[in-house]
């Protein structure tokens, strides 16, 4: 090639390039000349995930952040995101997986928790009303009371309850046997049909109800029972499940006790025998284990409990 012709071309391509990099933002930066933009300034650059555009013929892609370009308005418009159906479908099934996984032992133990702290007020409560009671009326082992093993003729048992226990109760109400819901009701809380249409219902303000019958009465000491349902005429109406035994018992030279169980749970401080008590629905005083055994344990229904 000749002379003139080499000198020619080199100076064009001079021109050229120099034309060039006056358009390259990373040419030049804080005075300096770098052939690797991902070390100026200290900036790590990497590649923009924008697609390339043409100025001026020439075709450039926009630096990341830190390059120090002014970026055309509108190229940078923030992009919306957003779920695809599929994507949604299959977040609503997992979370339905989830609950159906969950939801049980959620409710069953919200139960157990209601169940316990019904009882444990019940039993406050009646405690209050008693000590209250033999304060204005004396031991309860003088009280005026029907002598007859199991006697659930009304007219006694609401004499001894509106001298004795009504009167220390505070938003109650007594459902009587004339009634016919007090009727729907005896017949899920009473032991024998006879005491069904003699025998009236109290009933609390937050929809629990009771109802007393007689067991061995003398003038030394007695049990008066108890039976005691947390949700009223609600289902399931089972012993042990919504429906508890108390008793009032009372002794010469000792207080009246109120407390949860029956005759055959006196006196009973070992938790393995209350448990199977508990566990035996063919006992003649069915239903006083559970309520001895939640109340051994702390008002506390636990994990071993058999009927819940």
């Amino acid at each position: 090639m000749p002379e003139g012709l080499r000198k020619f071309t080199l100076t064009r391509i001079a021109k050229f390039t120099k034309f060039i990099k006056q358009f390259n933002p990373l040419t030049k930066r804080e005075g300096k000349e770098s052939s690797h933009p991902e070390l100026v300034s200290g900036t790590q650059y990497k590649k923009s995930p924008l697609p390339p555009f043409r100025k001026r013929g020439l075709r450039l892609c926009l630096p990341c952040k830190g390059g120090g370009t002014k970026v055309p308005e509108g190229l940078l418009k923030r992009r919306k995101v957003a779920f695809t159906l599929a994507e949604v479908l299959i977040t609503i099934g997992i979370i339905g997986i989830v609950a159906a996984m969950t939801l049980p032992s959620i409710i069953g133990h919200y139960r157990k928790q209601e169940i316990c702290t019904r009882l444990q007020k019940f039993s406050s409560t009646m405690q209050n009303a008693i000590n209250m009671s033999t304060v204005d009326n004396g031991p309860a082992q003088y009280w005026v009371t029907p002598t007859q093993q199991d006697d659930t003729k009304d007219e006694l048992v609401s004499a001894y309850i509106n001298k004795y226990i009504y009167p220390y109760l505070t938003g109650i109400k007594k459902c009587d046997i004339k009634d016919p819901d007090c009727k729907n009701i005896g017949k899920t809380l009473f032991p024998n049909e006879n005491s069904q249409q003699q025998q009236s219902i109290y009933i609390f303000e937050d929809g629990s109800c009771f109802t007393i019958f007689f067991g061995g009465v003398s003038e030394t000491s007695g049990m008066i029972h108890i039976i005691y349902d947390y949700n009223c005429m609600k289902k399931p109406n089972e012993y042990d499940k919504d429906q508890f035994s108390f008793v009032i018992h009372y002794q010469s030279g000792n207080s009246t006790q109120f407390s949860g169980g029956s005759y055959a749970t006196y006196n009973i401080n070992n938790r393995d025998t209350l448990l199977e008590l508990c566990k035996d629905h063919t006992a003649t005083h069915k239903g006083g284990g559970c309520s001895a055994l939640i109340e051994y344990d702390g008002w506390e229904i636990k994990d071993d409990y058999p009927w819940l």
